[in-house]
């Protein structure tokens, strides 16, 4: 059975956009591509042709905080 590729991509570039989402666009193409690397990871653990389900789930969840603070910081700036 195949290792989740797409989970650990989906873990590393969510955790980079969690680092770099401080540079508005850099940050979120990542943080976009993490957490859609991760569902593909999660969908795939679940059908069974990948491993490591966690790993994704990870990545998800840390892309789902990135992208809250993404968000908070927009309405901050708009606002304030």
């Amino acid at each position: 059975m195949p290792a989740n590729g797409n989970g650990v991509a989906g873990l590393v570039a969510s955790a980079l956009g969690l680092v770099a989402i401080w540079f508005a666009n850099i940050g979120l193409v990542l943080v976009v591509a993490g957490v859609g690397l991760s569902v593909v990871g999660i969908t795939k653990a679940e059908q069974g042709q990948a491993t490591n389900k966690p790993v994704a789930v990870a990545g998800l969840v840390c892309g789902g905080a990135a992208m809250l603070i993404w968000l908070g910081v927009l309405v901050v700036s708009v606002l304030g």
